[in-house]
């Protein structure tokens, strides 16, 4: 486990924040949108929301960890830009993206969006201190109880016009599922951010129903899977087995519900487990990698993606050092070495986007984009890199 957190340690500072640093827009403010590489910058490309506040959360989160200065100011850049560019000044919340200078280009309100602001923002205040990013988290959360909420069924809507009309689904997958798993666990874990800094009761309130919603209705608990797609009475649109999706929630959710004191930690935790068993089982192949499962419309899908090798790893190790079964170890590590043969890029620094059944990747690809992002192997690789210091050797499974 220490020789793990270490190799994450070197990837995380050699390897991906260098080539986060180097899409600095210094022209327009911000992160340059889209790359190939970090010597081809899309300089024209959009700004997605996602992406720059995935990034403020990457650089604050970071700095927090190492106290390196470079990687404040580098939060503190892209704030300035998300605070100026992207919060609509006639209706509350974040458009879903703007052009390379700042001007709109796609003046959606989507829920999943506002999320990951929040959490990006609650970041920043933590690493800063400012009041700023608190009061527009703040904002943020108000307008989503506001205008997402849905008092009927229960958990929250997701798709809007600029004015907060409800619209068709179509950034998560499906345009017929009004509601997804994968927004609820990000309004969860954003929610969550926002209460570590603000410890309000009406809000933490709101975690405890997400969680409920989370580990009840989108929870099949026959085979151990997190259901993906619904409709607005959360009647089911898909069999699960989004293993990336599987094995994040399988970490974060207990994160999220330890990190409150929420009653239902203790009970969801076997079923957590078995989720991460089922993903071992059925989706790490002999390469390590882990393939991706089932798509939106039940498509099998047996790439391995950036994003679900680096759940992967912290969804492992964190079974591991809650029932010490060894199992889950060497799966990581199995994991580990799939990553650093073939997904993580020694010369260009960031993690190749997806891998096929030959353990190819494709010869040009994007490696910055509004989905590509160091949020997730940014925070798998600080996560091993913090539990390596905490967590003694593994015992000897018999």
């Amino acid at each position: 486990m220490v020789r793990l957190g270490e190799f994450a340690r070197i990837e995380v500072l050699e390897r991906i924040t260098p080539f986060w640093l180097e899409l600095t827009d210094l022209d327009h403010g911000g992160f340059v949108g889209a790359a190939f590489s970090r010597s081809q910058p899309i300089r024209d490309a959009e700004k997605s929301s996602v992406l720059q506040c995935r990034i403020l959360w990457f650089f604050s989160t970071a700095y927090d960890w190492s106290g390196d200065p470079v990687l404040l100011a580098a939060a503190s850049h892209a704030f300035d830009f998300i605070g100026a560019q992207f919060f609509d000044p006639d209706s509350d919340g974040v458009f879903w993206s703007v052009q390379a200078d700042g001007r709109p280009a796609d003046p959606q309100k989507h829920a999943y969006a506002q999320a990951f602001a929040i959490f990006g923002l609650a970041a920043y205040h933590r690493a800063s201190g400012s009041a700023q990013a608190l009061g527009l988290a703040k904002r943020l959360y108000q307008a989503l109880e506001s205008h997402a909420a849905d008092h009927a069924f229960g958990g929250y809507n997701e798709a809007f016009s600029r004015g907060w009309s409800e619209t068709a689904n179509e950034r998560l997958g499906r345009p017929d599922a009004p509601k997804t798993f994968n927004t609820h666990l990000h309004l969860a874990e954003a929610y969550f951010a926002l209460w570590e800094v603000w410890p309000d009761r009406g809000l933490k309130a709101r975690i405890e129903a997400l969680l409920g919603l989370l580990t009840g209705a989108m929870f099949d608990q026959r085979q151990a899977t997190f259901l993906q797609y619904f409709e607005a009475d959360w009647q089911s649109l898909d069999e699960g087995l989004s293993f990336g999706h599987d094995i994040e929630a399988a970490w974060l959710i207990r994160r999220i519900a330890e990190g409150i004191g929420s009653p239902t930690a203790p009970v969801i935790s076997p079923d957590l487990s078995r989720v991460a068993a089922q993903v071992l089982s059925k989706a790490v192949e002999p390469d390590g990698g882990v393939i991706s499962g089932r798509g939106a419309w039940g498509e099998w899908d047996d790439g391995k993606v950036w994003w679900v090798q680096a759940e992967a790893l912290v969804g492992f190790i964190d079974t591991f050092e809650r029932n010490r079964d060894a199992l889950f170890l060497a799966a990581a590590e199995q994991v580990w070495g799939f990553v650093a043969n073939r997904v993580s890029d020694p010369v260009d620094g960031e993690w190749r986007a997806r891998i096929d059944r030959q353990g190819v990747a494709p010869r040009r690809e994007f490696r910055a984009s509004a989905w590509k992002c160091p949020y997730h192997n940014g925070r798998a690789c600080m996560e091993l890199a913090k539990r390596a210091d905490l967590t003694p050797a593994a015992p000897t499974r018999t």
